[in-house]
């Protein structure tokens, strides 16, 4: 913060500077307590490390398709291939532009887990709903595996198992509603099915939800391991490769961190292994490792703990919840599937940890292929974080920051406020003063901007057109008489728009 100053030649007259709020979306600490860095709310805009950005668009990809995408996979092999299941087909979606016929149909349920798998025979695509028997993509065609397919898994039956993943280079399976996981041979994709019961680890009892491998290197040097967690949030973790051999599969670790929430509740971050639970995302690689008795983790989600508990207390039920890294940008998304129509996302760089809330992104399903974050939508699948727009419509960023008495609690009437911009195309924004703690302004949502007007808050810009980014720091009337002011900034763009620093000018009242 720069220190507020006196104007020259207006002797009531007071500055104070503030950069951008990057340290993210803060719904955890009191309002009145809430530091500078933080936003109260921060929706569709992203925090860097130097400022805030609007976030990305979307582009329509692969279209033509009738209902809501539940599932996307990818295929590995040489010929890499997405697949996007919905209703009671699975279509290939590789190629953009309008679908043909579904490549796979009749399906009792479009709700997969799946992973990929390289053996000698080649690379399969391995998925799993608990519904159909388990199917296997070779590149060229589909196949359900059975106990009398080619080829075949034995021992259990493949309808039953709902969940699928690698670990020390064996496909797992969960059979769903026991305590069962199912494994193969190393490098099979068929045989006969061994069972592993976890019934007598899981303390708080409930069912086997999903299975993980976690690498870390620690003070115990390098481990590879594999992870179980249970509906009630039971996570048993195992090294060793084996679990036929005794004496190298052991139980090294029991934690509890929460009934999990969704199909997926593992997912990788670099070597991390993050888990999204009912309490919000924990990592267990910053917990206390090899502890039998669960103690306080590091909960990555604790800046928004409010809101992430409301939203699985609320949609825990709906399909849809995913945890996304996207490391190009630095970037974890968590899916809030509200309703279809309706999805959200919290979002977080991952190098500051700060959060951020993303609206008009309606999915159910997330995958990274080729580098490029897809998302399956109704009747479409889209790519992420292209461009400046949702498909041509406008990107409307919303951010409150931290109320701030600015060095006295004596009243304060506020008249203009100067947000440092960056930007390229035309923008719309309208500002207001939150005041004393209370968040009243009604900010109407700016009109649509063009490509060759800039309009800022219903007035012109000193220039109405730019070529390139341009930054721009431009005295803004607002109006208000508080102890304690926040702004209250909305903007609408369908180009680039960062937003770097803030300054208020104000006066104080006599003291009483």
């Amino acid at each position: 913060m720069i220190k507020a100053i006196n104007r020259r030649g207006a002797p009531n007259n007071n500055t104070a500077s503030y950069p951008a709020p990057t340290g993210g979306w803060n719904s955890r600490d009191s309002i009145a307590q809430l530091k500078p860095k933080y936003a109260q709310k921060l929706t569709n805009w992203f925090p860097t490390t130097s400022d805030l950005m609007i976030r990305k668009g979307s582009e329509a990809w692969a279209t033509g398709m009738t209902g809501q995408i539940n599932s996307l996979m990818a295929y590995n092999g040489t010929n890499r291939k997405i697949f996007a299941a919905l209703g009671v087909d699975i279509f290939d979606v590789t190629s953009s532009g309008a679908v043909g016929a579904a490549s796979l149909t009749g399906l009792g349920s479009d709700k997969f887990v799946s992973v990929n798998i390289t053996t000698s025979g080649g690379t399969f695509l391995v998925m799993a709903n608990g519904v159909d028997s388990v199917y296997i993509y070779d590149g060229t065609a589909w196949t359900a595996i059975t106990g009398v397919s080619t080829p075949a898994i034995t021992g259990v039956t493949t309808s039953d198992l709902n969940y699928v993943t690698l670990a020390k280079r064996r496909l797992w399976f969960v059979q769903k509603s026991t305590t069962k996981a199912w494994y193969l041979d190393v490098n099979s994709i068929g045989g006969a099915a061994t069972s592993f019961e976890l019934g007598a680890v899981f303390k708080e009892g409930g069912y086997l939800k999903a299975i993980s491998s976690w690498s870390i290197t620690g003070g115990f040097g390098a481990q590879d391991l594999t992870a179980f967690i249970s509906s009630q949030g039971d996570i048993a973790v195992y090294a060793g490769d084996d679990p036929n051999d005794a004496d190298t599969w052991q139980l090294v670790g029991i934690y509890n961190l929460g009934s999990p929430v969704g199909n997926m509740p593992f997912s990788r971050l670099g070597t991390d292994l993050l888990v999204l639970t009912q309490q919000g995302l924990a990592s267990l690689s910053q917990g206390q490792f090899f502890a039998d008795v669960s103690k306080n983790k590091i909960n990555l989600t604790d800046a928004i703990q409010p809101d992430i508990r409301e939203a699985t207390t609320n949609y825990s039920a709906n399909h849809g919840w995913q945890v996304v890294a996207y490391p190009n940008e630095n970037m974890l998304l968590i899916n809030i599937p509200v309703t279809t129509g309706a999805q959200r996302q919290f979002v977080s760089n991952t190098i500051t940890g700060a959060w951020a809330d993303f609206s008009g992104v309606y999915s159910n399903c997330w995958l990274l292929f080729n580098e490029v974050l897809y998302y399956g939508t109704d009747g479409a699948v889209n790519k992420f974080w292209q461009g400046n727009t949702d498909i041509g419509a406008q990107i409307v960023g919303d951010a409150i920051t931290a109320f701030n008495q600015f060095g006295t609690s004596r009243n304060k009437a506020f008249r203009m406020v100067r947000p440092t911009l960056t930007t390229s195309l035309a923008n719309q924004i309208s500002v207001a003063m939150e005041l004393d703690y209370r968040i009243g302004s009604y900010l109407s949502t700016p009109s649509d901007p063009t490509d060759s007007t800039g309009i800022w808050d219903e007035s012109l810009w000193d220039e109405a057109t730019w070529a390139g980014d341009r930054l721009v720091a431009k005295w803004l009337n607002v109006t208000g008489i508080g102890f304690a002011g926040a702004l209250h900034i909305k903007a609408a763009t369908k180009g680039n728009f960062r937003w770097a620093n803030i300054e208020f000018m104000y006066e104080i009242g006599s003291q009483f």
